[in-house]
């Protein structure tokens, strides 16, 4: 019997022909998709950036452009170039780019009255019991026979309460909102949207460590990362993470003088291993004791003030794992300039 063929459907002529990946993607899947993709390609555009960047300051003379690289104008360039160029501009761009709302990267919720107060306290017990534990590890690693190499940027002089201000503006203020936006804000905020739970404050704290390029100082950044992924977690917003990011920020300066990062001791003379040891273990010790109490008032409903999330009537009961590879190759990237710049600066020492 001879096959009848059906009659396609005809579509007028003066009507658009739709993109084939949006003909393939019914109703929000294609916003979906969107704001899946964001965060690694947000992270692969900033560890290009910023790998480019490092690599050229590295290598470029100092005094090569008309100023040091230790003086606050060298400072302030090489701040711009980082928080600007390779964090809030590619942040910016892949937000409007891949449509993704202010909601999904501020969040929908804020702290109660006196909880910014509480998230910046947090940070301060943070900053020295994370210093004291990265500086315990990097004493296991170094009597291990591990070879570290003072990666330490030179000292930036300052000359009068004007340039302290800069300073503090640009090491503490600045890092603390616009890292925030991006680790916290886009790409933890895309990856809650598409479902993850663990993974979205894990993989963001990873990233985090990776981008500060620092082999002496990984196991810090790591846990602050972590401790303001769940303050974005539990709050549902980006206020906690910036009042503690700046409060981190700012402790980490204040307690130079007498819990110095293992990197900035090993850079300067006269270097005792054996009296930070004891200097890190005691400050880890105090500072864990005194977040005790900083946590459970974290925890505490009064802490909390919460509007639905974007996506969580939608989501399922088990938690899902972000797995993307653009946000995997990011990483690896990162990876990969902090072996280059580790064997840079075994090569220079």
């Amino acid at each position: 019997m001879k096959h009848q063929e059906t009659p396609s459907r005809s579509r007028p002529p003066d009507t658009p022909r739709e993109p084939a990946l949006e003909r393939a993607l019914p109703g929000n899947a294609l916003a979906d998709r969107h704001v899946r993709v964001a965060p690694g390609t947000l992270l692969i555009v900033n560890a290009v950036l910023a790998t480019v960047l490092q690599i050229a300051w590295t290598l470029m003379p100092d005094g090569a452009f008309g100023f040091s690289k230790a003086s606050l104008q060298g400072f302030a360039v090489a701040a711009a170039l980082m928080q600007g160029l390779c964090i809030l501009l590619p942040t910016l761009v892949v937000a409007g780019g891949y449509r993704i709302t202010p909601r999904t990267i501020l969040g929908a919720g804020m702290p109660r009255p006196g909880g910014l107060i509480l998230a910046a306290a947090a940070g301060i017990p943070a900053a020295v019991l994370l210093t004291g534990l990265n500086n315990v590890v990097i004493y296991a690693f170094a009597k291990s026979g591990f070879l570290f190499p003072a990666t330490s940027a030179p000292r930036v002089t300052t000359s009068g309460p004007e340039s302290w201000i800069v300073l503090l503006v640009l090491s503490v203020v600045v890092p603390g909102i616009v890292e925030e936006l991006m680790f916290r804000g886009l790409i933890q905020g895309a990856m809650e949207h598409s479902g993850a739970r663990v993974s979205a404050i894990v993989l963001p704290a990873l990233a985090f460590a990776l981008f500060h390029a620092d082999p002496l100082f990984l196991l810090a950044p790591f846990g602050a990362g972590l401790l303001l992924g769940a303050l974005r977690r539990s709050t549902g917003g980006l206020a906690a993470p910036i009042a503690a990011h700046v409060s981190l920020n700012l402790t980490l300066i204040a307690i130079r003088p007498l819990l110095p990062q293992w990197r900035d001791a090993a850079f300067s003379s006269g270097f005792d291993a054996e009296s930070l040891l004891g200097v890190s273990l005691l400050g880890a010790i105090v500072a864990a004791i005194a977040t005790v109490p900083v946590y459970l008032a974290l925890r505490s409903p009064a802490f909390h003030r919460r509007s639905p999330a974007t996506r969580e009537e939608d989501l399922g009961p088990e938690p899902k794992v972000f797995l993307e590879w653009r946000f995997l190759l990011g990483c690896l990237l990162l990876a990969v300039f902090l072996v280059w710049l580790y064997s840079f600066s075994l090569a220079q020492g």
